[in-house]
């Protein structure tokens, strides 16, 4: 009776230590590896994204699929929406569908690009808007001159002034030394129609008196840019010269002439550039000018002044 008790005690426990370790070995083994899907197993239409309205859709290329491609019925990539009215790089969405897809060649490396460039204007030379090289200056204006000297009349030494409207004349030739500045000689003629006082009382013996003041110097000119303004100095040797007509009295015509003497002028000005490559200068300047100078009048020594203040035009090449 014990012997029986024990033989089915020991079958169950036997039987419970089996199950536990079937149950553990389940438990430890792998998963099963599922199959690979089907060649028709590819997701419905209706699960791709709706295209938005008036997008463009690739369209079925009839180029052969390139070697190695996906067999047929392998789920692709989403395809790709244009908004309305995008042209792709190479075509038009009517012509030919954009690259990247199975059986569709992209555009050439090679191929055509449009170049677009903005329309220019002439561009100025070499020297444009520049001073630099060779400089020429030509000027021509009026303005107010004079002059004063003693002369003997009646063996009487009396003071001389003349005054009147003058026309000035001036050429400058030279070239640039450093940036801006320029050197050059000048070569100055002042004219003027004088009215004529002796000791501070005017003379009416007279029918004409012309006098000149005339300058031969070097000097400089300074512009300041992008402005285009000058300041000119010229300093020299100078002198004055009159013609006087007495024809009433039956004398044809009288000249004076001074020795060569000191002479200088100062302008100040500015210039707007013109031309076709911009090397030219149109432009004014109050110009001033002064002569002092040694003169003999009917034996009678002593000094000439001469002076004129005129508004100057000038065209400069440079």
């Amino acid at each position: 009776m014990r012997f029986a008790r024990a033989v089915w005690l020991s079958i169950a426990l036997w039987s419970a230590v089996g199950g536990a370790i079937a149950s553990s070995a389940e438990a430890q083994a792998p998963a099963p590896v599922p199959s690979p899907p089907a060649a028709n197993d590819v997701p419905p239409a209706a699960t791709l994204p709706a295209p938005p309205p008036g997008a463009y859709t690739p369209q079925a290329s009839p180029l052969a699929p390139p070697a190695g491609a996906p067999p047929a019925g392998y789920p692709s990539a989403p395809p790709v929406y244009y908004a309305p009215g995008y042209a792709p790089a190479y075509g038009t969405p009517a012509e030919q569908p954009p690259p990247g897809y199975y059986g569709i060649e992209a555009a050439p490396s090679d191929y055509p690009q449009p170049t677009y460039q903005a329309v220019q204007g002439r561009r100025p030379g070499p020297g444009s808007h520049e001073h630099e090289g060779f400089y020429l200056h030509l000027g021509g204006g009026f303005g107010a001159g004079g002059a004063s000297y003693k002369d003997r009349i009646d063996s009487n030494v009396s003071k001389v002034r003349t005054r009147g409207v003058a026309f000035t004349l001036d050429v400058g030739i030279g070239g640039r030394i450093v940036e801006n500045f320029i050197l050059h000689g000048n070569l100055t003629f002042t004219f003027f129609d004088a009215k004529k006082k002796i000791d501070g009382v005017e003379d009416n013996g007279y029918d004409a008196i012309n006098s000149t003041l005339w300058m031969l110097g070097a000097g400089g000119t300074y512009y300041v840019m992008p402005y285009n303004l000058y300041v000119t100095l010229v300093l020299g040797t100078g002198g004055f010269t009159e013609s006087r007509d007495y024809e009433t009295f039956g004398v044809t015509e009288v000249n004076i002439e001074s020795s060569a003497g000191f002479a200088g002028a100062l302008a100040i000005g500015k210039e707007w550039w013109v031309g076709g490559r911009g090397e030219w200068g149109i432009g004014a300047a109050i110009k001033g000018m002064l002569a002092v100078a040694p003169i003999e009048i009917a034996n009678y020594k002593s000094t000439v002044t001469g002076h004129a203040v005129t508004l100057e035009f000038s065209a400069t090449l440079n």
